[in-house]
């Protein structure tokens, strides 16, 4: 079974390396599962990074880091998904980011969970998908039933 992890649980597992520990609640949504992280995840860490200027040994090390994940690439499906995504927020008034819609894509498209401690994806209303969650985590993850985005 895979999991995708998004960039604030990223951060927290790299961040755990420098004597911070990850919530448990975070390590039993991830135990037993293959982690994978979007291309976008990579972005958003590494933007950080140079926009937080470390230097280049810090840079490697994370990454090394995201090296150590399966990255998923963005594509045309995702970018559909993505914007359905983004659409459907504004239709009930509830604004997602760019960045946010195309991790949660990503994980509607690969039909697994995705473990995120970002408010902002915890969407509702996207039909096929439901939430559990641990304040303030939100585990997005698929029905059965399959998925329908935007449509009663």
């Amino acid at each position: 079974m895979h999991a995708l992890i998004d960039t604030s649980v990223a951060s927290m597992i790299h961040n755990s390396t420098n004597d911070c520990a990850i919530d448990p609640f975070y390590e039993e949504q991830m135990i037993g599962k293959k982690i994978l992280i979007s291309f976008q995840t990579v972005e958003e860490m590494l933007f950080g990074a140079h926009k937080g200027g470390w230097g280049g040994p810090r840079v490697r090390a994370l990454s090394t880091f995201l090296k150590g994940f399966v990255v998923v690439p963005g594509n045309y499906e995702l970018a559909e998904i993505s914007a359905r995504l983004r659409a459907d927020a504004e239709k009930v008034g509830r604004r997602l980011e760019t960045a946010d819609a195309w991790i949660m894509a990503t994980a509607i498209r690969l039909g697994i969970p995705l473990v995120t401690d970002d408010r902002d994806q915890a969407l509702g209303g996207i039909q096929g998908y439901s939430f559990m969650s641990k304040h303030p985590a939100f585990i997005l993850r698929p029905l059965k039933s399959g998925l329908s985005v935007g449509s009663p």
